[in-house]
């Protein structure tokens, strides 16, 4: 069964649930995150600030605080018990590529991971999972898919996370690469009155094509167009391969085959008789489809980085006139924005050189970890203040501290807010227009 049949079951198991009122507990066990979310509700814990929190930092996720990812993609992180937090990761997945989620968890409670994929204009939950990472899937369309982890209440947790995807067929010519696929989906042909349904690979005449996956051939035929053509059906997909041009058809109508058979030879007969020798490859399901990301090879990564336990969520400053914020752990990922020296940032999680940071305003990103400091005094910045320290860079935040001329040294700062240290060791924010005395 796919995740997104046994998604619509679930869902029709608690709406049948929901109908019958007087049933307490629902026909089919719920998933751990929605199963959590009852036991605090029947705890009466939703009613309290931290409970409100966990659920705000849930639905956050899925609203504007998940991180856009290009794939592969690893990185190890960290939630503190005292912070009410999710980690969430959006990425984009090809029709005919599969999905693969694989980590490793360290923690005293429950850690629940939940994949969701965008539909009509809203996140729709297809699987979940308690205190593991193991998720793998298989989209048939492009599709938008967002990971988010997010332990239960008042527990610290690590994980390291490998998210990789990879096409779901084979190359059906043997040894070929993606440099060999020549024309493409689409191209025209003959005048462009019609257009190419599939896509070509060229390799020297008599190289074996071979079964994209397991199947049965369903027939074998000469056509003026393709030549010498096999068809093949995928059971398992409900759609069908098709290979033309071929020098010789090795299998016969009927007959079972699996991954890496060979099918055939590549030729160049039908109308291709004027071309280098290359193979047509189609595939069908209620018409044509693009084959190219069903067969094009994408980067791996094989090895997954151990759970950090030196990890700690520390703040820090940037120490560099300007940075970029980017949406993943390399230079080639997109630019969502910049910080300028002195900025105040979290640091969330890692993956190589790299660290995932969120602002105080909740932008969340990427920053090169070498520019980075701690938050030692900055040169030259003691000054007194007679306004309350907040607990957050607002208006309309909570005072921390509302001693008159107060002795403070700042820190790092963000827009309009200084973040300061009092002589009696509290750290907070204070307006710079409030700063009273002192140089900035």
């Amino acid at each position: 069964m796919t995740l997104r049949k046994t998604n619509y079951l679930l869902l029709l198991i608690m709406l049948l649930a929901g109908a019958c009122k007087n049933l307490p507990e629902p026909l089919a066990p719920l998933p751990p995150y929605e199963d959590y979310l009852r036991s605090l509700d029947k705890a009466d814990l939703l009613k309290s600030r931290l409970g409100r929190e966990w659920v705000t930092a849930g639905e956050k996720v899925l609203i504007r605080d998940s991180v856009p990812l290009r794939l592969p993609f690893t990185t190890s992180a960290l939630f503190n018990a005292h912070d009410p937090e999710a980690h969430g990761f959006r990425f984009d997945l090809e029709a005919g590529q599969q999905l693969s989620i694989s980590g490793k968890i360290q923690s005293d409670g429950r850690v629940f991971t939940n994949l969701f994929i965008r539909e009509d204009d809203s996140w729709e939950s297809v699987s979940s999972s308690d205190s593991v990472i193991n998720i793998t899937a298989e989209f048939d369309e492009f599709t938008e898919c967002l990971l988010r982890i997010q332990p239960e209440l008042l527990v610290t947790a690590r994980y390291s996370l490998v998210i990789n995807r990879q096409p779901a067929l084979i190359n059906p010519v043997s040894g070929a690469v993606n440099r060999d696929i020549g024309s493409v989906y689409g191209d025209p042909r003959d005048g462009g009155n019609r257009s190419h349904e599939g896509v070509d690979i060229f390799a020297a005449r008599g190289t074996p094509v071979i079964a994209p996956t397991a199947g049965r051939i369903s027939r074998t035929q000469v056509t003026n167009l393709g030549g010498k053509v096999v068809w093949m059906r995928d059971q398992e997909r409900g759609q069908a391969y098709y290979f033309a041009h071929l020098d010789s058809q090795l299998v016969r109508s009927g007959q079972w085959v699996n991954p890496g058979d060979t099918v055939g030879l590549v030729g160049n007969t039908g109308n291709a008789r004027n071309t280098p020798p290359h193979l047509h490859f189609g595939i069908y399901r209620r018409g044509s489809k693009d084959p190219m990301s069903y067969i094009r090879t994408v980067n791996l990564l094989e090895e997954m980085a151990p759970v950090d336990t030196s990890l700690s969520l520390a703040n820090y400053r940037v120490d560099i006139e300007k940075i970029n914020l980017r949406a993943g752990p390399s230079t080639d990922d997109t630019i969502l924005g910049s910080l300028a020296r002195h900025d105040f940032v979290t640091v969330l999680g890692q993956s190589g050189e790299w660290v995932l940071v969120s602002m105080p305003d909740q932008t969340r990103g990427w920053l090169f970890g070498e520019y980075l400091s701690e938050l030692e005094s900055l040169p030259g910045t003691d000054f007194t203040t007679d306004s309350q320290i907040l607990a957050a860079p607002e208006p309309n935040s909570i005072a921390i501290s509302d001693t008159d001329s107060t002795s403070t040294t700042r820190l790092a700062q963000w827009e309009n807010y200084d973040y300061v240290v009092t002589k009696d060791g509290i750290r907070g924010w204070v307006e710079i227009d409030q700063s009273a005395s002192g140089t900035r």
